[in-house]
């Protein structure tokens, strides 16, 4: 039986997939516990799992960010993306790893199972030189000498101009995220590390194993990763049915008469709420996205 200790940033799109991790290790008879936020404390002690509320690290209403990280108010767009990487998940780091190093302290776990976010779990596991495992929820950011910097919606380069623009690219970024970078070396000193060339994207992925929710043929290839990135398919326990209908949702109408059925596309880990209205497509069916 091994001791397993899981990171989880606390969003409902993070916690529920970590649940399911959380449940396969406990029927499996190793003993768990998980680092989260109060609010998704009771999902995993439904599991089985032992549950260490964030102390040191600032929990938060994820539908009232702004109340906890003020920096986020009023603010869009790419902007907006930037900052809440800075805040919800970088600067959270050494916090979460004072809540860690504390828990390890006390009890020390075999294995460290951290969903990508999870910047406190990479820290402590490099602290304490314990196997760390990074499981990856959302398209993976992992960055390739291969491909462009993710997030652009673009093809992998084909020849030389191609993997000039990529070139290009990638400077660019590493300017654009200057401000993570600078946050990401001030968690590590925090943390009672020393200065490292590895950057906050690469920094949020175990060396050793990453378990990326989905299947590789929806991935670009990255030859670098190939040793240690594994391919898990959808992250939920058998019958499960996550899905939290808004109060709008008896104005979706039934696949009838010829009807597509209703498709609902989510964008990050916060729960999204909005009449279908807007989103009206042909045939009255909503889609929401």
């Amino acid at each position: 039986m091994a001791d397993v200790m899981i990171a989880v940033t606390p969003f409902h799109g993070h916690a529920a997939p970590m649940a399911a991790v959380a449940a396969a290790f406990v029927e499996a008879g190793h003993s768990v516990r998980v680092d989260t936020g109060e609010a998704y404390a009771a999902r995993f002690e439904a599991v089985g799992a032992e549950v260490l509320r964030w102390r040191t690290a600032p929990d938060f209403d994820e539908h009232d960010l702004a109340a906890t990280f003020p920096a986020l108010a009023g603010r869009k767009g790419p902007r907006q993306l930037l900052l809440n990487v800075e805040h919800l998940f970088v600067r959270t780091g050494s916090g979460q790893f004072d809540d860690l190093r504390a828990a390890f302290a006390v009890r020390p776990w075999d294995v460290i199972v951290a969903e990508s976010t999870s910047l406190g779990a990479a820290l402590v596991a490099e602290s304490t030189g314990t196997p760390w495992a990074t499981v990856a929820l959302t398209p993976l950011t992992l960055p390739s000498i291969a491909l462009p910097p993710p997030g652009l919606a673009l093809r992998p380069a084909r020849g030389g101009p191609g993997r000039a623009r990529d070139r290009l690219l990638h400077r660019v970024a590493r300017l654009v995220t200057r401000p993570i970078q600078r946050a990401y070396a001030e968690q590590r000193l925090a943390a009672g590390l020393p200065p490292t060339a590895t950057t906050f994207d690469e920094a949020c992925y175990s060396p050793q194993l990453v378990c990326a929710n989905g299947v590789a043929e929806l991935e670009n290839p990255r030859p670098e990763a190939s040793g240690r990135l594994r391919f898990v398919g959808r992250l939920a326990r058998p019958g499960d049915d996550d899905l939290e209908r808004p109060d709008w949702w008896h104005e979706v109408p039934p696949a009838s008469h010829g009807r597509a059925p209703a498709s609902t596309c989510t964008r990050g880990g916060r729960r999204r709420e909005r009449s279908p209205a807007r989103f009206a497509g042909s045939h009255g069916t909503p889609r929401t996205g």
